[in-house]
């Protein structure tokens, strides 16, 4: 792990989101791998990097927001939205509770 200027990230061939901030640059290796992050909050949320046979390179990103604590069938609650250039193409305040998406995944 290596704490980075975006400037420095671009360099070290890592992408960059924001222009401001340090970016925390982590290379992950082949196999099953998880980065958990909390917040001075408390918030939390983990990152699953999964390869699609034992031992290869990540393929897909398990992503599970614990949002603040609360549980729905034994399971932590999520408020899920998505954006695409400053739209809300989907939030999961509108769903039923049967409905809550626990985990989202993104495909690499």
């Amino acid at each position: 792990m290596q704490v980075l200027a975006p400037e420095e990230a671009e360099k070290e061939g890592f992408a960059t989101f924001s222009k401001e901030g340090e970016h925390i640059a982590i290379e992950i290796p082949d196999g099953i791998n998880t980065i958990t992050v909390k917040t001075s909050e408390g918030k939390k949320i983990t990152f699953c990097f999964l390869p699609y046979f034992d031992g290869g390179s990540p393929q897909c990103v398990d992503i599970r927001n614990d949002h603040n604590g609360e549980m729905m069938e034994g399971h932590p609650l999520q408020d899920v939205r998505a954006f695409s250039l400053g739209t809300t193409p989907f939030s999961s305040e509108d769903l039923k509770e049967s409905q809550v998406t626990l985990t989202s995944v993104v495909l690499l």
